[in-house]
């Protein structure tokens, strides 16, 4: 299906509101004005399933700031539009959707609006799809059209979650598919790419399908990135979709060398998203449960954490075997923690800087994150372009407190005390 093109008038943001949070992990509602949040309209239809609308929005994946110019934010929209479909495939409504950049104007007023749009694409200028990549030895997915017709894997397929804006404008991607990490110039051509074994670790090759890596920052020079896996690794599987640990990426881009580090999730269940970096030892991260605030069951965990790396143990694997390394003749997902503490593995210090839910977000996915200020940090919700499963397939995806229909929508969290 051939991508709408953008109007120039582009996406007004509708600016509502002002939210604080206290920052020693207790954080309190104030007293005084509504949660400020601004919610992206879109102007175009991408597909019409079963008489949904599956609208074009989805910028809501990741966001980074300028650092030449905090107000300016770049957010990501992740593969398109898809469905769950029979036997672990996925229904693509839009094949032919070229995942993108939004750059806007993080609201001050009452509207902003987008400045430019930057498609993803390959060196050539040839637009980059959503579709799975090839698998190179791993589980890849199924992906179908909608009339339930297969489609055929593309090797540059990316399913981008993560993103980093450098001082030169350069922009870098992490995404799920291999999982793998994109370098581009701030066209979005292509520069380079690194997969496992290509660059990267080869046990990330061993992601949850549809849970590579979802977050990512770094230096405003671009030469520190860190990455973050949505969960653990299936290392094994049996093990690893019970385990709490979850491997972070620490990438030297000037000398290609890695590092690997541990965080403990609250619960086994919940997932890692987007990160925002404060400083060389310390970044922050979202964790979050899948639920809606007011869904049934109800939310319980939307939390904002600051990650120190100071006296966390490096876990890189010397041999950079496809397991990774082993305590005991086991996999690190396989240990408990109990047992990564006995074997003297310390995971990455976290600290409470935001609970979303105490702050009344209505949202399942709060994706995007930036530093907007010292005092100051920014929330993008993924609003999977309108649409989600329903049991005779999909429908519009809505709020349950008020029957609203989800939007990108940016949330502008002040703190009580600064970060740096």
């Amino acid at each position: 299906m051939p991508r709408p093109a953008l109007s120039p008038s582009l996406f007004p943001l509708a600016l509502l509101g002002a939210v604080a949070c206290g920052s020693t992990g207790n954080p309190e509602r104030p007293a005084g004005p509504e949660p400020r949040i601004a919610a992206l309209e879109p102007e175009s239809v991408l597909a019409v399933v079963g008489g949904t609308d599956v609208v074009l929005g989805g910028f809501g994946s990741a966001a980074a700031t300028d650092p030449r110019d905090p107000t300016r934010v770049f957010l990501l929209t992740d593969r398109g539009p898809n469905f769950d479909a029979p036997n672990g495939a996925k229904v693509f409504a839009a094949p032919g959707f070229t995942p993108e950049i939004a750059v806007i104007r993080w609201p001050t007023g009452t509207t902003a609006r987008i400045e430019r749009v930057i498609p993803l694409r390959a060196a050539d200028g040839t637009p980059l799809s959503g579709l799975p990549a090839d698998s190179d030895g791993g589980v890849s997915e199924t992906a179908v059209d909608l009339d339930g017709a297969v489609l055929p894997n593309d090797g540059s397929g990316v399913d981008s979650e993560g993103l980093h804006v450098t001082l030169d404008g350069s922009l870098w991607i992490a995404e799920e598919y291999r999982p793998s990490i994109l370098a581009l110039d701030s066209t979005g051509r292509l520069r380079q790419r690194l997969y496992p074994g290509r660059g990267l670790p080869k046990v990330l090759g061993r992601r949850r399908p549809n849970r590579g890596f979802e977050g990512l920052t770094g230096d405003p020079t671009g030469r520190i990135l860190v990455a973050v896996l949505q969960g653990p690794l299936d290392n094994p599987a049996a093990l690893g979709r019970s385990s709490s640990v979850v491997r972070v990426l620490r990438l030297d881009t000037a000398s290609g060398e890695t590092s690997q580090f541990l965080v403990h999730l609250d619960d086994p269940g919940d997932l890692l998203s987007d990160l925002a970096w404060v400083d060389e030892r310390s970044i922050l991260v979202i964790e979050h449960d899948g639920a809606f605030k007011d869904g049934d069951p109800p939310a319980a965990r939307k939390r904002v954490y600051r990650l120190s790396f100071d006296g966390a143990t490096e876990v890189s694997d010397t041999s950079d075997s496809s397991e990774g390394r082993l305590v005991g003749g086991k996999t690190l997902e396989a240990l408990s923690p109990a047992e990564l503490e006995r074997a003297g593995i310390r995971p990455l210090g976290k600290t409470l800087v935001a609970d979303l839910l105490a702050l009344g977000y209505p949202h399942d996915k709060p994706e995007g994150l930036v530093v907007l200020g010292p005092d100051e940090i920014g929330i993008v919700n993924d609003d999977d372009f309108g649409v989600t499963d329903g049991e005779g397939g999909p429908v519009a995806k809505r709020l349950p407190g008020d029957g609203r229909r989800d939007r990108v929508t940016l949330w502008t969290v002040r703190l009580s005390a600064p970060l740096r």
